[in-house]
């Protein structure tokens, strides 16, 4: 958001030019109106967070949703408002400590963006190392797996292969020693009663 701000602002001459992976004097139009874009769907998701964290009871959000039809009457029950506000404190969570950490340790950033398909989302690059330095130790662990993830799976992802093709040539070699044994043992039968 705050870099949206500079560009509007004051324009693209503020920008730090380690940022983003193109020249700041040729920043493209696009590039300016996704963050845009992608900041008028942010603030509409925090007002209607903030709306739904006001909310002093799951009769009062049913009610809300209902006086506005937000959405379809058969699913204007407590439950149904249960359900939802649950799926979106998981989504937080979620966000919080296993994607954000991601896209910052990976230096990118997701924007959405309004298709006529319905919501996209997308990633661009910027230089987020400020960002890690900001990251609580909770959140410095996560990255610290994904560290250790990308160290052993490539090697796991190796030998499970050499393991698997061992195992492929031992059980062809296996049943074709074995059929040829039956083939054999067959011809041998058939010649001896001849």
């Amino acid at each position: 958001m705050g870099n949206l701000l500079i560009y509007l602002l004051f324009g693209s001459s503020q920008i730090d030019s380690s940022m983003y992976p193109f020249n700041k004097k040729q920043t493209p139009k696009r590039h300016v109106s996704m963050l845009l874009e992608n900041f008028i769907l942010q603030a509409s998701n925090l007002v209607t967070n903030l709306i739904f964290e006001n909310m002093t009871s799951l009769t009062s959000l049913v009610n809300f949703l209902s006086k506005y039809k937000l959405c379809s009457s058969s699913y204007l029950s407590a439950r149904s408002a249960a359900t939802l506000l649950n799926n979106l404190m998981l989504q937080n969570l979620v966000y919080l400590y296993i994607k954000q950490p991601r896209d910052i340790y990976s230096s990118r950033y997701k924007i959405l963006l309004i298709h006529q398909t319905g919501l996209q989302m997308k990633y661009i690059y910027t230089c987020r190392s400020a960002d890690i330095r900001k990251l609580s130790s909770g959140k410095c662990i996560f990255i610290s797996f994904l560290e250790i993830q990308d160290l052993l799976i490539p090697k796991l992802e190796k030998n499970l292969l050499i393991l698997c093709k061992i195992l492929l040539y031992i059980f062809i070699n296996i049943i074709g020693s074995s059929i040829i044994f039956i083939i054999r043992i067959i011809l041998s039968s058939l010649n001896s009663k001849l």
